[in-house]
């Protein structure tokens, strides 16, 4: 198949109908989780990305047997169910069986996207595919938390549930009837659900996603603190406007961020990404005004544009044609990690006081920084 093939351009729609269909209700889901009596927020995008991450090794291994377009199905139709049933959330509790259920879908789409494209796309441009398909990522997030508190202050929090599970629904329907990529494509057994430890991960992709892990953590915090952020120290209606102006700078530098790690390797454009990302974080914790507070978003959407791409295309370059499944699973159980950590510990430091989020954002600020002196560690015993 060509590298413009009508599936890949498929899958970047499908793809960015999914990441619509989640994020939209990302800005409102801690006022949500207010009104049914609970202020923990660590609660919302840690219990999701904790399903993600335990769903990732099996989507890996079901998109090597069953192949890639029943497991990209499987994401979506979880992810329609469970955007329609929050309005049926009279507890905490149910909220939370609900986020967990919500995560196993983003623990199978991405997954088997990101192995479907890998078989697709000639080897010298992966990372250009992977732009292209991150920027389908960054625009359904950027129209899912610039929708999402205007559709809830219009239509109240049913209707917003609603047309989540509209654009998950939709996410499905374009990818129906492609044709499958895998050579031997097998039927499902339950023994494919059996993994063993040694299959959790792959360790030939274990260098990504050492820095995928360090690198998501930043926004992991980002998902967890900007909404109250917004609204309580800047008095902001729309709580997804941090996330529009990061995404919009991502939009400008993805495409290029991942053509140039064809060029230049995927170290050193990863490496110029982790410089943006200190600064952005350097830039949160001292923004006393509104304009550092929008510029840090810039800053944190070039950081992004230049790093996400790189990683997966990095991945991808190391991970076997047979077992490409279960190294993005891999590369997903890391990102996923990372999520968890960024969502937990800084909102602890914060609790319930929003003149303590910038100072709980010196936990991602020091892990950045840990980041930076790996990729140097790998970049240096590489040109040696």
């Amino acid at each position: 198949m060509g590298y413009f093939s009508k599936p890949f351009w498929r899958l970047c729609l499908s793809t960015l109908l999914f990441f619509t269909s989640f994020n939209l209700i990302i800005p409102e889901l801690s006022s949500y989780l207010e009104s049914l009596g609970s202020k923990n927020k660590a609660w919302i995008i840690s219990s999701f990305a904790f399903v993600a991450l335990v769903c990732r090794p099996f989507s890996g291994i079901l998109s090597d047997k069953i192949g890639r377009v029943p497991v990209m199905m499987i994401g979506a139709i979880i992810g329609c169910l469970a955007s329609a049933s929050y309005p049926f959330a009279s507890f905490v509790s149910v909220f939370i069986a609900i986020r967990l259920f919500h995560g196993m879908s983003a623990g199978f789409k991405p997954t088997g996207t990101v192995a479907y494209v890998s078989d697709i796309v000639p080897d010298n441009r992966r990372g250009e595919a992977m732009g292209i398909i991150g920027l389908m990522n960054n625009i359904g997030f950027m129209i899912g938390v610039g929708l999402g508190s205007l559709v809830k202050v219009e239509l109240g929090f049913q209707t917003l549930f609603f047309f989540s599970a509209l654009f998950a629904l939709a996410s499905l329907l374009v990818i129906l009837g492609m044709k499958e990529t895998i050579p031997n494509k097998e039927t499902f057994k339950p023994k494919f659900i059996k993994i063993a430890y040694q299959e959790i991960l792959s360790k030939e992709v274990l260098k990504p996603s050492i820095v995928m892990l360090f690198g998501v953590i930043p926004f992991g915090s980002l998902l967890t603190l900007i909404p109250d952020y917004s609204e309580k120290i800047f008095h902001l209606n729309n709580k997804g406007l941090f996330f529009i102006w990061m995404t919009f700078s991502t939009l400008t530098v993805r495409f290029f961020g991942g053509k140039l790690s064809d060029r230049l390797g995927r170290a050193p454009v990863i490496i110029i990404g982790t410089f943006f990302l200190l600064i952005g974080l350097i830039l949160i914790c001292a923004s006393q005004n509104f304009s550092l507070f929008i510029l840090s978003a810039v800053i944190f959407g070039i950081a992004t544009g230049f790093n996400s791409p790189s990683i997966f295309a990095w991945a991808i370059d190391l991970a076997s044609t047979k077992a490409r499944g279960r190294a993005m699973s891999t590369l997903f159980i890391f990102l996923e990690l990372g999520i968890i950590i960024g969502s937990i510990f800084p909102a602890i430091i914060a609790g319930e006081n929003p003149n303590n989020i910038q100072s709980a954002f010196l936990l991602p600020l020091l892990t950045t920084f840990i980041m930076l002196c790996i990729l140097v560690y790998y970049f240096s015993m590489k040109e040696k």
